[in-house]
């Protein structure tokens, strides 16, 4: 998952030619990545926030109006518990990654200026993989694996500080809601990132 930022940034680099006389922009982004399920305390093994990092193409149809598609990979989360309170040589592990492919429509509130807003909304493909096991491994737990395959409605919202004629540092937010199919619990992911944009 560490490459991907560098990966995205690289793309960035050798795109800058080909994208200055068209309407194509790509970007690449890090982001916090802050996981939330229902049915779950506060203390729960899949609430965590974790860093990801993705990159995406997009296409300006007018001066308003975008299209773009993102792929974001979430940082694994490992949290371990205690299975008998107090004592620590026996435990409970869950880890837990969320991957997205996202296809969103933005329109830009103003025109003409350094800074705007942008709203977004669209779908996202996610792939949710929650792996339990124990510490000793299958002592205690029997070790498994949940994979998700969802589609979730996504919005966001972003601010492109335009910083050259093709260059822009963009704050941005996005947010997915979700259901898993493995055990009915419904939850959101939130990443609030920033991406560097080339068009």
């Amino acid at each position: 998952m560490r490459n991907v930022p560098t990966l995205a940034l690289l793309l960035l680099a050798l795109s800058e030619p080909a994208l200055a006389q068209s309407g194509v922009f790509v970007s690449g982004d890090v982001f916090a990545d802050h996981k939330r399920f229902s049915g779950n305390s506060t203390d729960s093994t899949l609430n965590v926030t974790r860093a990801g990092g993705g990159g995406g193409v997009g296409y300006q149809v007018s001066d308003r109006w975008d299209v773009r598609s993102e792929v974001e990979v979430g940082g694994t989360t490992t949290i371990t518990e205690a299975l008998i309170p107090d004592v620590i040589a026996f435990q409970s592990r869950t880890r837990n990654q969320i991957s997205a492919v996202t296809a969103l429509a933005g329109f830009s509130l103003g025109t003409g200026s350094r800074v705007r807003l942008t709203v977004l909304g669209g779908i996202s493909f996610l792939r949710v993989k929650t792996e339990f096991d124990s510490i000793p491994s299958g002592l205690v737990v029997v070790p498994r694996t949940d994979i998700d395959n969802v589609v979730s409605p996504t919005v966001g919202v972003e601010i492109p500080l335009v910083l050259g004629a093709h260059f822009s540092v963009v704050p941005a937010l996005r947010v997915s809601a979700f259901a898993l199919r493995t055990n009915g619990i419904t939850g959101f992911a939130l990443r609030p990132g920033i991406a560097v944009r080339i068009r």
